[in-house]
Order: structure tokens, then sequence, then C-alpha cells
């Protein structure tokens, strides 16, 4: 990975909207992943789009995130995220609340 123009590879995703990096997935995973995600499809009705959330198959969850959370892209994003002073994420923002609950008399470890 380290011979890959990191810096590159960001300018053409800026100008272009992609770039094109190393392999990240083994050929016998690009099959499992088709064949389970033309399943979710199937289930879903064929609709456009499917969130990651729909994909009951955690394998084919496990494909994706570890895709995901790989060197290169990591590495790309942060790139992205120094070119535009900012931080990169693939995924949503998730709102983490201390000590809240709207039952936290019923909810597990908290004081009454």
């Amino acid at each position: 990975m380290d011979h890959i123009n990191k810096k590159s590879l960001t300018k053409k995703y800026i100008n272009d909207g992609y770039c094109i990096g190393p392999t990240l997935f083994e050929d016998s995973q690009v099959i499992y992943l088709r064949k389970s995600l033309e399943d979710t499809f199937s289930k879903k009705g064929f609709q456009r789009d499917i969130s990651l959330f729909d994909v009951g198959d955690q394998e084919a969850v496990r494909i994706i995130l570890n895709a995901i959370d790989s060197e290169w892209i990591q590495s790309i994003f942060k790139e992205i995220g120094n070119y535009f002073n900012t931080s990169i994420s693939p995924l949503p923002i998730f709102d983490i609340q201390r000590n809240y609950h709207v039952d936290r008399i019923k909810s597990p470890g908290m004081a009454s």
C-alpha cells in the first residue's frame, strides 16, 4: 500500500467522484456477496437500494465491514479529510447519551 500515491488518488476522487485502489475482496468473497445481496434485494422486492441493516447474512456484513475498515480505505478517508480539513467516516453519526433513558427506573444499571 505504501507505493500507492494517496494524494493523487484523493485528487482523482475530488475531481471525478471516484478513485480505483487495490483489490479488497477475494474472488470467492465477491461471488458470496453477490449471491447474498441478490437474496436480500429479492426479499425486499428489488427496491432501488437497501441498508446494510437489511442484510441478514452476518458473513456478508462482516466482509463489507472488513473492507470499510481496511488500511487502504481508512487512509483514503484520512487524505480526503485532510484536503477538506475535516474528519470523514463511512458510518453515520451515532449519538451516545450517558445516564439518560426514558424509563430510568426499569433500565438495567440505573439507580432509582
